[in-house]
């Protein structure tokens, strides 16, 4: 059965949350940045290397993910970007050194590029001029307010679950 589209209100909010994530990716680990790299005995600059490598996999992904979504479709672009980031996540969730940590986060940047720029190809797939502007408009308002309310509460969420699991 083939899938249907889904409305404008759907699009823009899927497109919202698929382009957050690296803003998410960011933002939740700043706060935490100097706890997460006592527990792992980072000095004082290595600890900017976790938003280094982010960016590093983000970089590097974009030049794989857009002929890849040519190819294998958009859909498939995302859900292989977005297992990419989980695991990714997974990674750093169980870091237990600083370059252990780093492999993560570059896996959660090469993953997140994936959604991030199928989602903008999507939007010019489908809108063109006057309309594809509005569309990228309300996704940026849609990921401002949702970046805002993920900030206040993720650095505590972050840091404590990566406490428990250095106890462990």
């Amino acid at each position: 059965m083939p899938a249907t589209q889904p409305n404008r209100r759907e699009f823009v909010t899927l497109t919202a949350l698929l382009i957050s994530l690296v803003a998410l990716s960011i933002d939740a680990m700043l706060p935490a940045l100097s706890q997460i790299g006592n527990d792992l005995g980072a000095e004082e600059n290595e600890r900017q290397l976790v938003v280094t490598f982010l960016f590093l996999g983000l970089a590097i992904a974009q030049l794989f993910f857009g002929p890849l979504s040519d190819s294998i479709g958009r859909r498939r672009s995302i859900f292989l970007g977005l297992g990419i980031f989980i695991a990714g996540c997974i990674v750093s969730a169980f870091a237990t050194s600083l370059p252990m940590m780093l492999a993560g986060r570059f896996l959660q940047g090469f993953g997140a590029a994936g959604p991030r720029i199928v989602t903008v190809a999507l939007v010019r797939d489908r809108f063109e001029g006057r309309a594809m502007a509005e569309d990228l408009e309300r996704n940026a308002a849609r990921l401002d307010k949702l970046v805002v309310q993920v900030e206040s509460r993720m650095p505590e969420v972050v840091y404590e679950h990566h406490q428990n699991l250095c106890k462990r």
